[in-house]
């Protein structure tokens, strides 16, 4: 269905329409979700490349594809090569909607990540205490978002050996999600499932 309706797009817009890249895009996500990153890297490509031909390279739709692409990279085990696409995502969805908007949010966390996975904890440690910030004031302190970033929060204090402030992030995520979204929700599950893994590396009683 993605294909065709690609091809529909390109045959009546022209090869180099912004909704051309719109249709790209969605192809590129169906073949992520397929598991199959290597497939979608020139897709997202081909669509980043669209965008910033017509939309300018500082618009708010160039940093969701830079996002996208970033997200292949990651995909593909290839981090290095995700984090300026990241940075540079963050920076125009700063410019664009402010500091304090929760796509921000959503542009630290996905920095934040990539970071942990080059193993730089503490580069991604300030990101993620920011991007918990933004939300719980955009959001309110119980939205299911918040125990989101609490549990990347508990991920970062981790690697960096701060277990009391680990366990003390997750355990707020925890009631967060239970709070939010009642104990069979599977973002509650994975949160407890996490929290009793810290508990139990930690060596802390429930």
């Amino acid at each position: 269905i993605s294909e065709r309706a690609l091809a529909i797009t390109e045959t009546v817009l022209g090869p180099d329409h912004p909704d051309v890249a719109v249709r790209l895009g969605n192809l590129a996500a169906t073949y992520a979700d397929l598991g199959r990153p290597a497939e979608a890297l020139p897709i997202s490509e081909r669509a980043l490349a669209i965008t910033e031909t017509v939309l300018g390279p500082d618009h708010p739709d160039v940093a969701v594809r830079l996002g996208n692409l970033a997200a292949t990279y990651a995909d593909l085990g290839r981090p290095a090569e995700a984090l300026p696409l990241e940075e540079r995502a963050l920076a125009i969805t700063e410019t664009a909607l402010g500091p304090d908007h929760p796509d921000v949010a959503n542009r630290l966390g996905n920095l934040a990540a990539t970071h942990r996975d080059l193993g730089r904890a503490a580069k991604a440690l300030p990101l993620e205490e920011r991007a918990l910030a933004i939300t719980e004031t955009a959001l309110g302190p119980d939205h299911p978002t918040v125990a989101i970033r609490l549990g990347n929060l508990a991920a970062t204090y981790t690697a960096l050996g701060r277990a009391a402030e680990a366990l003390e992030a997750i355990r707020r995520a925890e009631q967060c999600a239970l709070a939010a979204l009642g104990p069979e929700h599977p973002t509650t599950q994975s949160t407890q499932w996490y929290a009793d893994h810290l508990r139990d590396l930690f060596g802390v009683a429930d």
